[in-house]
């Protein structure tokens, strides 16, 4: 479909083209260092040195330390894996029994969504609000700035003032 010259890919919300610079960085962990980084053998240890090289870079670049630097498979893993973890340092905090309220947008990324509906089974009560409905007694949130689904970008510095000025009444 690529090659079409006739086809238009408009979905680069979702995904896009790797560039050709990063297709080059990324050829030999495609084809010769393909190995899990956790393993033992010889292509595992070399994945993991490559992983390893690659954390210490982008640290750097993001004036961070290394370990610091958490790599995903993508976008939907970071999601989970962020709400969860942010759920369990609340739980850590609020201690045993107690009661933790997760807010979100009912638009959210279905990641999110799925997470939350699983964290609800898991005791988290979850509250999904409308677009048009963000109260004045909110603490905490999680709002995508974007959506990958539909292209609307919303007004992130102005929910998350929102948001910090609603929590200090």
């Amino acid at each position: 479909m690529s090659s079409d010259p006739t086809y238009i890919y408009a979905d680069n919300a979702a995904t896009t083209r790797l560039s050709p610079a990063a297709l080059d960085a990324m050829m030999p962990y495609l084809t010769d260092v393909f190995g899990n980084p956790s393993g033992i053998h010889r292509i595992a240890r070399d994945a993991a040195r490559a992983l390893d090289a690659a954390r210490r870079s982008l640290a750097r670049s993001l004036g961070a330390e290394p370990h610091e630097v958490f790599i995903t498979s993508g976008g939907s893993e970071s999601d989970t894996w962020v709400l969860r973890g942010a759920i369990a340092r609340a739980r850590e905090i609020a201690g045993p029994g107690a009661k933790i309220h997760l807010i979100t947008s009912s638009i959210e990324h279905h990641a999110i969504l799925h997470t939350c509906r699983a964290l609800e089974r898991e005791g988290v009560q979850a509250t999904f609000l409308p677009v048009d409905n963000v109260t004045s007694r909110i603490f905490s949130s999680g709002w995508m700035s974007s959506s990958n689904e539909t292209g609307v970008s919303y007004n992130s510095p102005s929910i998350m003032l929102f948001a910090v000025s609603a929590s200090t009444k």
